[in-house]
């Protein structure tokens, strides 16, 4: 399944391939999972599968396991960790 934005109720028990921008589980998703946007597990929700994210938010209560990895950042954000990344260089180079 694709979606934009997707919702997995308290009830829900999704399973399978998903690629979505937010994904926000009350319930259970398991399966082939990546997330281009945010990943929200709430309290009671249950991610499992292999799992790909940009950003994770797992409130209190929720869980997530499998093989759980980040995706790469953007081209810009990586411009500003590298130049970020440049600047702790040069204070090592100081001292």
């Amino acid at each position: 399944m694709s979606t934009q934005n997707l919702l997995i109720g308290l009830n829900g028990d999704v399973k399978g391939e998903l690629n979505s921008h937010n994904v926000e589980v009350l319930g259970k998703l398991d399966g082939n999972i990546k997330v281009t946007g945010t990943l929200t597990v709430q309290e009671d929700g249950i991610v499992s599968g292999k799992v790909e994210y940009e950003n994770l938010q797992v409130k209190l209560g929720g869980q997530i396991s499998g093989d759980i990895q980040t995706m790469k950042k953007s081209s810009a954000k990586k411009t500003s960790t590298s130049e970020e990344d440049n600047i702790n260089d040069d204070e090592y180079d100081n001292d």
